[in-house]
């Protein structure tokens, strides 16, 4: 890693997918998911009561791609 991307100055730590319990998982899913699916539905409920807004949502890289050795993003 170091040879392809240079010195690491940060880590995050984190269990392997594989070690991780179901009821983990669906913790997570729960947060990660669920609960911005949760704020949307009110914000645009209150967005259409005032004539419009805007959201905005983030996500981490590992949204988007998955890693063999590492659950799913929390961030």
């Amino acid at each position: 890693m170091v040879a392809a991307y240079g010195r690491p100055d940060c880590a995050f730590g984190g269990m392997k997918t594989a070690e991780w319990s179901e009821q983990s998982f669906d913790g997570m899913i729960a947060v990660n998911l669920k609960s911005v699916w949760l704020c949307m539905k009110y914000e645009i409920l209150q967005m259409q009561t005032q004539g419009g807004g805007a959201i905005v949502n983030t996500s981490s890289v590992l949204g988007l791609v998955g890693l063999p050795i590492r659950p799913p993003s929390t961030a």
